[in-house]
């Protein structure tokens, strides 16, 4: 790839970063995970966002089943939910997190 090329896609990069970071879809929780990323892990980021998106994706529609009965499975679905609820960054200074947002659609 062309240096020149790079330089402002690195750029771009750190700027779309910044501007989630900023509208709370991402906390300092991002920062530390990408402090663990190396030469020896390039793609640890992608896994673990992957592992989290996949548990996330597994998570919701077990949580539509359970309360998809006539009889709503109350301490499953909460189960569920402080499972989702861990596995999500912290919210930080009120600002809402990936999970909450994804509540809110």
């Amino acid at each position: 790839m062309d240096v020149n090329a790079m330089v402002p896609q690195q750029r771009q990069h750190v700027d779309y970063t910044a501007s989630l970071i900023m509208r709370g879809f991402l906390d300092e929780q991002f920062n530390q995970l990408q402090q663990l990323q190396d030469e020896s892990s390039p793609d640890f980021m992608v896994e673990v966002l992957t592992l989290f998106f996949e548990d996330a994706d597994r998570l919701l529609n077990e949580m539509t089943i359970a309360s998809s009965h006539e009889s709503i499975a109350f301490k499953t679905l909460d189960a569920h939910v402080h499972h989702l609820k861990r596995a999500a960054p912290a919210e930080k200074n009120q600002r809402s997190n990936i999970i909450y947002t994804l509540g809110e659609l």
